[in-house]
């Protein structure tokens, strides 16, 4: 065969569209079967293969063969490497031509079987690694051209280079799907799924990223025996059991992973005869280990005899660590459920002791407990009686027996014979039991007998120490019950022994650590964090409640006291008790009782009791301030009413000037007095529906000038609707405006100085809120603000300011409040009723004007009265006579009529009462023109005597101004 120039350039042709093709990234076996088709179809080859190396299978894998149809579909698309050695394929790196049917390889008997005569074959080599082989054949026997093969290696080396990045595709896609793997585990593991769900939901990438085709998940136990968990695919269950039969496997893997051929005879782990069945070739063992202990294995397998690389190694044991952690949480978790499953039962059991009254019903009630650890439970308790024990068993009957055992609990796989022969007991058909011996002060009372009536049923260390502890409790209790037998005796040990378990119960330990509480008793667990998991749990709670506990450890004395704890937001008072107990496990025990709403009552009645005090010390100064104010207004009339007659007699100078200091300083005493009164008993005033907010608006108006020259930021939150109180709004406005100057001395040196006024509805009251933010007040002083003469601006203050507005609040049926802590200012807050709390009294009509002289008759038992009022009433041209008793008064109603009587309310030895009553014997019609005066406005005669007949009231001191107005307002005499 003689080369052309025409084939050189076909030849050529084809190298160039095989580079386009390989440069446009199509896949390997695209590429290479459209430059087979193109190379059979342009030149003297007939048949072409490509084969590639596949690392993780350790063979050469057929990438493409052209034609297809010359391949036998049970043709070998692979072979292992042994079979082609890397080593011998480089010594032919440009190329080998040969007769397929000398070749002595299972490749060349391949071709000689389809009809091909002579090969070529060229390694693809990246640098000294054989990535893959192209083989070239045709029919006939004529040797291949040097211009063939120059062709052939240039075809080659373009084909090396997709196939290098063919490999680069495929160890990314492993990776990526490793990445996954690991992507999905940490992301399973922070959702703590179980370890079973997670085997389940990440298998299928591990058989992917590993190219493995058996997977297995196994978790041992204390024992080092083998549970599977998940096998893939899944195991019989002879299977399951012969893996699970061999302990000492699981053993031996602190050596790290381990591998096994398992195609080699007496290779491989004891337990491979199943692995085998499924026709693996190669196992790999990876230990699930945390902190030393071994939780399980992860057991992968493949069908075929390949290695598992170094590579491999690595990332089996990073897939073991995320599952060894995922199992440890589980595990964990378990541990937990189970320790508050049994606390639920230990819970449950002595709620059982302190509701049952006798053994048999106890015995029957601890029995649905215990159902929730064990199937089909039975229990029943024998009560040592000297050399014999008597046992109450669950049909109720006793049966007295010779028993006796070694130690403090044995287990059997059956009962002893004692036991055994009872018809009671063969009816129940026990398998597994415990009879654990229950102690009280170191002496046996008897044996608690748990037993299980399923076939399989095994009791785990940690039942078994439940038992014990079961029998502890409800030992002395059963033996108790049984001695007293119902009577008083029985209900007073069991109030004593459980009475808390309707309040709070925390057992503490030797190490006191809290090892069982109950509902309110997980309060104050709940202070030393997290299940009361700390090596020393005094440490954590407060000091009050560390320092009994302590006390109660070390001298094993009872102690007990109060604290304050805070629960979801809201402040809970309870008191504790830290009792010793004589007991081997157990040092104290902790007994909680909420005293909340006892807390609460004591802080009302102590509120009640400041009120109840206030009020005792406003009415012993009512008392005081009406005689005193009685003995002082009269005077003070007297003094008032000859400087007004002074003063309009004497011509303008110094004695004039002195006179009106005098009147004025005679004014000021009046106000005190009246204020005095107010705070001792209120007296009644007119009261209407009026408006807060113009209340406040009047006080801006009169107050703005002083919040500006003093820089202080007033700010009013009144709401857009009106709101109304019903009272005396000259009164309330004298309170508003009282607390906001108050306020206003109380942010001098507030920087900045601001005072927020507030009005809002609450219920059914108006509230009006003066809040600042001044220095604030100590609880010693805000208990003392509202008592008359109490001030904490001496020298500038009276001490009344505050003790009247609470006594005008008070007569409005209001509240008056205050809310103080020291560098946070003060908040006063006044709450008025909305509506009417009571009936008004009814007032006269005014009587008509009158302009002719009218005839007084003034009644006080003080001459500088009569006399004064005489003169008075006799300058503004009107007739006065005087009387200084009830026997005077009466005679001059008998001799003559009076426009006006003016009468003094307390008389020597008689009061204008026995004046009124005189008048009706006398002259009726004197009884509507008479008017009261006194000091005492708000005694209750004079409140009686005023709504009783309708008259009016003048205030003392009082002066000429008084009188006239008085005298304007009568009725003209008939």
């Amino acid at each position: 065969m003689q080369d052309t120039g025409q084939g050189n350039e076909i030849r050529d042709d084809i190298l160039v569209e095989l580079a386009t093709l390989i440069a446009e990234r199509q896949s390997l076996e695209s590429v290479f079967r459209a430059f087979a088709e193109r190379l059979l179809s342009g030149t003297a080859f007939d048949f072409a293969t490509l084969a590639m190396l596949d690392a993780t299978r350790h063979e050469y894998v057929t990438v493409a063969a052209y034609p297809e149809e010359e391949m036998a579909e049970d043709a070998p698309r692979s072979f292992r490497i042994e079979q082609m050695k890397p080593w011998a394929l480089r010594r032919f790196r440009d190329g080998t031509e040969y007769e397929p049917q000398h070749a002595g390889i299972q490749a060349g008997t391949m071709l000689h079987a389809y009809g091909l005569r002579r090969a070529w074959t060229m390694p693809l080599l990246d640098e000294d690694a054989v990535l893959g082989i192209l083989t070239v054949a045709r029919y006939s026997r004529e040797p291949f051209l040097p211009s063939e093969q120059a062709f052939l290696r240039k075809a080659a080396r373009l084909l090396t280079s997709a196939v290098r990045e063919e490999t680069r595709v495929h160890e990314a896609q492993q990776e990526a799907a490793r990445s996954q793997l690991i992507s999905e585990l940490s992301l399973l593991l922070n959702e703590e799924e179980p370890v079973a769900s997670l085997f389940d939901r990440v298998h299928a990438l591990l058989g992917e990223a590993i190219q493995t085709d058996f997977a297995m998940l196994g978790t041992t136990n204390g024992d080092n025996a083998l549970h599977v968990i998940r096998a893939s695919p899944p195991l019989s269950r002879q299977a399951r059991h012969e893996i699970s039969g061999f302990h000492h496997e699981w053993a031996n893997l602190e050596a790290g992973l381990r591998e096994f051929n398992l195609a080699e005879p007496g290779a491989g782990p004891a337990w491979g005869g199943p692995l085998r069945d499924l026709s693996m070739s190669t196992c790999l063992m990876a230990p699930l280990q945390q902190g030393g202990t071994n939780l399980g294995v992860l057991v992968l397998a493949r069908s075929r005899a390949q290695p598992f690389t170094e590579r491999d190694h690595r990332f089996i044991e990073l897939v073991a660590t995320l599952l060894s952690q995922a199992m440890a949480i589980e595990r964990r978790y378990e541990a937990s459920q189970r320790e508050l499953e049994e606390q639920r039962v230990i819970a449950a059991i002595m709620s059982a002791a302190a509701r049952e009254s006798d053994p048999a019903g106890l015995l029957r009630a601890i029995q649905g407990p215990l159902g929730q650890i064990i199937p089909g439970p039975v229990a029943f308790f024998g009560f040592q009686e000297d050399d014999r024990v008597s046992f109450v068993l669950p049909d109720g009957s006793v049966s007295e027996r010779q028993f006796s055992m070694v130690g403090d609990q044995v287990v059997y796989a059956r009962l002893p014979g004692t036991l055994r022969d009872l018809p009671q007991i063969r009816r129940l058909g026990l398998r597994a039991t415990a009879v654990s011996r229950a102690q009280a002060g170191g002496t046996t009372v008897g044996y608690l007998v748990i037993g299980s009536q399923d076939a399989t049923a095994e009791f785990s260390a940690a039942q078994l120490e439940l038992f014990r502890l079961v029998a502890q409790l409800i030992g002395p209790v059963l033996r108790h019950a049984q001695e007293t037998a119902m009577g008083e005796r029985e209900r007073s040990l069991l109030r004593l022994a459980f009475g808390a378990l309707s309040e709070g119960i925390v057992l503490v330990d030797r190490d006191l650590k809290p090892v069982y509480h109950n509902e309110l008793g997980r309060l104050v667990i709940g202070l030393a964090g997290a299940n009361g998991d700390v090596p020393d749990w005094s440490a954590a709670l407060p000091p009050e409640v560390a320092i009994k506990l302590r006390t109660t450890a070390l001298y094993n004395i009872a102690t007990r006291g109060r604290t304050m704890v805070v629960s979801n937001g809201n402040e809970r008072w309870l008191d504790f008790s830290f009792v010793p107990i004589e007991h081997p496990e157990y040092r104290l025990m902790c007994v909680i009782r909420d005293v909340s709403e006892e807390v609460a009552l004591e802080q009302r009645e102590e509120h009640h009791r400041e009120e109840m005090e206030r009020a005792a010390r406003l009415a012993a100064l009512g008392s005081l301030v009406g005689g005193v104010a009685h003995e002082l207004n009269n005077p003070l009339t007297a003094i008032l009413g000859f400087s007004e007659l002074l003063a309009d007699t004497l011509p303008a100078g110094q004695a004039a000037d002195d006179l009106r200091v005098i009147k004025r300083e005679a004014e000021r005493a009046k106000h005190i007095v009246g204020d005095l009164l107010f705070i001792g008993r209120p007296a009644p005033v007119e009261r209407r529906e009026f408006s807060i907010g113009t209340v406040l608006g009047h006080i801006e108006r009169v107050r703005q000038s002083t919040w500006i020259q003093a820089n202080i930021d007033v700010r009013m939150e009144l709401p857009e609707e009106e709101i109304t109180a019903w009272g005396n709004e000259d009164r309330i406005t004298q309170v508003a405006l009282n607390l906001i100057t108050n306020a206003e001395d109380a942010v001098a040196n507030a920087e900045p100085a601001q005072i927020v006024v507030r009005v809002y509805e609450e219920d059914e009251h108006a509230v009006l809120e003066v809040r600042d933010n001044g220095s604030g007040m100590e609880e010693a002083t805000r208990r003392h603000i509202f008592e008359p003469f109490f001030t904490t601006k001496q020298g500038t203050g009276t001490g009344l300011g505050l003790s009247v507005s609470y006594s005008i609040v008070q007569a409005h049926d209001g509240q008056l409040e205050v809310e103080s802590v020291p560098g946070e200012g003060a908040c006063f807050r006044v709450r008025l009723p909305r509506k009417a709390s009571r009936q008004e009294p009814v007032r006269l009509p005014e009587p008509a004007e009158d302009e002719r002289n009218l005839h007084i008759l003034v009644i006080d038992d003080e001459p500088s009265l009569r006399k004064v009022c005489q003169r008075m009433v006799r300058a503004l041209g009107h007739e006065c006579s005087v009387a200084d008793g009830v026997e005077s008064a009466v005679a001059l109603a008998q001799e003559q009529d009076f426009d006006l009587v003016l009468c003094d309310y307390r008389l020597t030895n008689a009061s204008a009462d026995e004046v009124i009553h005189a008048f009706e014997t006398v002259n009726p019609a004197l009884i509507s023109r008479t008017v009261l005066a006194t000091g005492a406005m708000n005694d209750e005669g004079v409140v009686a005597l005023l709504e009783r007949y309708q008259l009016k009231l003048l205030p003392k001191p009082y002066g000429a101004d008084e009188i006239a107005a008085l005298i304007s307002e009568l009725e003209p005499a008939a």
